[in-house]
């Protein structure tokens, strides 16, 4: 299953990142999910890694998460000792879904690894050569860096940004349930069973090859011009489908949506009121 298109493209980059790539993830992000996962992140207290088959595992809450990406970014970039580049992955509708920094040290027996970062559950994967160097070594620096970072000469409350982030997410999410009761045709609630049999688009029968939208409807692949790439992502991924009419209505919604940090807002902006805003959609 081809889940990622192959073009990988360069980005103007940091002033202390050696290089920036970015690729693009053939998915659209199925935001409920992505903003329930952040919800759980919040209510995290502890950080742990945990030795695995694939590498080293760790979860985070969700503002230890942004502090993390921070520390790695002022870390290796101002580190004499390592090259690193960093690798965003996005989604179809270029929503950032994942940190990737390649590490490599600057020495005659030079260690490689990498360290995933999933934006929606705040988790990290670090994998290659030689992680014990990561866990050894660099962790120790980054987490240092963690607990000193500040923001207007204040250190950062960790649990006071988490609940105000959770009260915000939790208002997204009532918003989103808000904008499924608008969207719901008035045939599916006074005929569900209709509804799901057929087509939103043609109003034919779903026989085959047909695809339940996230709104409660069913829609023909044909009707909804999906590409085989696309079927195949739709049959075997977990993502939520959302046909495209519900998907334009979406767009042209009133309801507001969260806009969630990311390091450089975090650790950047001058007022600690725009760290986590509710802004509408453009």
């Amino acid at each position: 299953m081809d889940l990622v298109r192959k073009s990988l493209r360069k980005t103007k980059s940091d002033s202390k990142i050696s290089c920036t790539n970015q690729y693009e993830n053939n998915y659209t992000l199925n935001i409920e999910k992505s903003l329930k996962k952040k919800l759980e992140s919040t209510k995290r207290t502890e950080i742990e890694y945990e030795n695995t088959k694939g590498g080293i595992t760790s979860k985070l809450d969700a503002v230890s998460f942004e502090l993390f990406i921070h520390a790695c970014e002022k870390f290796y970039g101002e580190s004499n000792l390592h090259e690193f580049t960093k690798t965003t992955a996005t989604d179809r509708q270029s929503n950032n879904v994942q940190y990737t920094f390649h590490i490599k040290t600057k020495d005659s027996d030079p260690f490689n690894y990498t360290i995933n970062a999933y934006l929606t559950k705040c988790s990290l994967l670090i994998n290659g050569r030689n992680t014990q160097h990561f866990i050894n070594n660099d962790v120790i620096h980054i987490h240092k860096i963690m607990s000193n970072t500040t923001i207007q000469g204040a250190k950062v409350n960790v649990e006071l940004l988490n609940k105000n982030l959770a009260s915000k997410l939790e208002s997204a999410l009532e918003s989103i349930d808000h904008s499924k009761s608008s969207l719901e045709p008035t045939s599916a609630i006074s005929n569900p069973h209709k509804a799901v049999e057929k087509c939103h688009k043609c109003n034919r029968i779903c026989k085959s090859r047909a695809v339940l939208c996230q709104f409660g409807h069913w829609v023909h692949y044909s009707c909804d011009k999906l590409s085989e790439k696309d079927i195949q992502t739709i049959e075997k991924d977990e993502q939520n489908y959302i046909c495209k009419k519900c998907s334009n209505l979406s767009l042209k919604s009133p309801s507001r949506c969260i806009t969630l940090p990311n390091s450089s807002e975090i650790f950047r902006n001058k007022s600690i009121k725009a760290y986590y805003q509710l802004e509408p959609p453009l």
